[in-house]
């Protein structure tokens, strides 16, 4: 019985997770032309970033040891008072063996996703390939053909890249579609860039 409850927890906080972490399953912005100009390509490229990190993080939930589940605690404080503008945050993992506390600013962009983000970049990291594959996906749906990309994964604490996938690409290409730095936790320590070389612009 005593499995069951733990069993049946464990499927009800990762449910919650996926619903807390956003809904961007969907990949496309607009019905394109076949030839795209170069604004609207830099616009698919950035919405492919944020559509990649939401689904690779997604699926790292997914695949999560129970143990390793997390979930929100709003403090009290917060309950009695919805006017504050720097709030606070517990996740706690479901064994309650490991809690952070977190203090930010409410108007912070999606700040649920940056923090379940620097919760898991140590426990389980972002997987460069999973992400390259979700980032492909939507560049392609959104009417984009890329013969040549390439995607960096940066610890912005240290300036230094963490990981990267891709194939070669001449950055000073004309056709060299560079995306905005793509922060991924609440903290600013992580981030996400790419660039891509579109046939059709």
């Amino acid at each position: 019985m005593k499995n069951l409850i733990v069993k049946i927890t464990c499927i009800t906080v990762a449910i919650l997770l996926l619903a807390f972490i956003g809904k961007r399953s969907y990949c496309s912005l607009q019905p394109t032309d076949h030839s795209i100009d170069t604004l609207r390509c830099k616009k698919v490229v950035d919405f492919a970033l944020e559509v990649a990190a939401e689904k690779e993080l997604r699926m790292r939930i997914k695949e999560t040891d129970p143990q390793f589940f997390f979930y929100l605690i709003p403090t009290k404080s917060e309950l009695l008072d919805d006017s504050k503008r720097i709030i606070s945050r517990k996740i706690v993992s479901l064994d309650a063996d490991t809690i952070y506390d977190f203090h930010f600013n409410k108007f912070n962009y999606r700040p649920v996703f940056k923090l379940f983000q620097y919760t898991y970049k140590n426990k389980k990291p972002l997987n460069i390939m999973s992400f390259s594959h979700f980032f492909n996906d939507c560049i392609k749906s959104n009417g984009l053909s890329v013969e040549k990309w390439y995607i960096e994964f940066i610890d912005l604490t240290n300036n230094s890249i963490i990981s990267k996938d891709g194939n070669y690409i001449e950055r000073n290409s004309n056709n060299c579609i560079k995306s905005n730095l793509l922060i991924l936790d609440i903290y600013n320590t992580i981030g996400i860039k790419a660039c891509v070389e579109a046939t059709n612009i």
